[in-house]
């Protein structure tokens, strides 16, 4: 398991099914590509309360290979995938910055929360 280190973490009521490790916003739901409220620290079936880790270096699911330094986002799933920040427009989809390469998709990595 990969260390973090915790910041504020916060509950909220999930407005669907969630998985641990996935960013998600501050409605409950899955974010894709927007800025995230935080990760997931376990599972949370719809209508159930999920504690969120809204800075900090958090331990999130990889979308794809991502090599350390990268800034990331969130695909459809939530999981973190690289973002490259070309203009203005690509800053609010910025969820954090990669500590760890991952090769593929379902690795776990450290990233540090902005």
């Amino acid at each position: 398991m990969k260390s973090y280190q915790p910041g504020p973490i916060i509950t909220m009521v999930a407005a669907e099914a969630l998985y641990k490790h996935r960013f998600v916003d501050c409605l409950g739901t899955t974010v894709v590509d927007l800025k995230c409220a935080g990760v997931t620290l376990f599972d949370a079936a719809s209508g159930e309360t999920v504690s969120v880790q809204c800075s900090g270096i958090a331990v999130v699911e990889s979308g794809g290979a991502i090599t350390a330094g990268n800034h990331v986002s969130a695909d459809a799933d939530g999981k973190a995938v690289a973002l490259t920040i070309d203009n203005v427009n690509d800053i609010p989809k910025n969820n954090g910055v990669a500590l760890d390469t991952a090769s593929d998709a379902g690795e776990f990595i450290r990233v540090r929360l902005i």
